[in-house]
């Protein structure tokens, strides 16, 4: 998440709208939905690629959503979830 964050400048409330389908590793972009459901496409960098394709082929779900709960039922993380995993990585 951090990486996601950092590298790309994309906002927590974007992030969370993610899904695996708007990830494409071999161009190494997102497409993000912004402010007014406006569609844009963001580049990553290695590392957030190699930490990305970890987080994936470690889920042990099917869920098509990109950033899930830690808990089952896997489903879409929230703003405030995000929020709470970055405090919680700060400390």
């Amino acid at each position: 998440m951090i990486d996601m964050l950092a590298s790309i400048g994309m906002r927590v409330d974007e992030m969370v709208l993610l899904n695996r389908s708007d990830i494409n590793f071999a161009e190494w972009e997102y497409v993000v939905f912004g402010k007014g459901n406006k569609q844009r496409v963001v580049y990553f960098n290695a590392r957030a690629k190699l930490h990305l394709q970890e987080y994936l082929d470690n889920r042990k779900d099917a869920n098509p959503v990109l950033l899930v709960t830690l808990r089952a039922p896997y489903e879409r993380i929230k703003i405030g979830g995000i929020e709470h995993r970055l405090r919680e990585m700060r400390k």
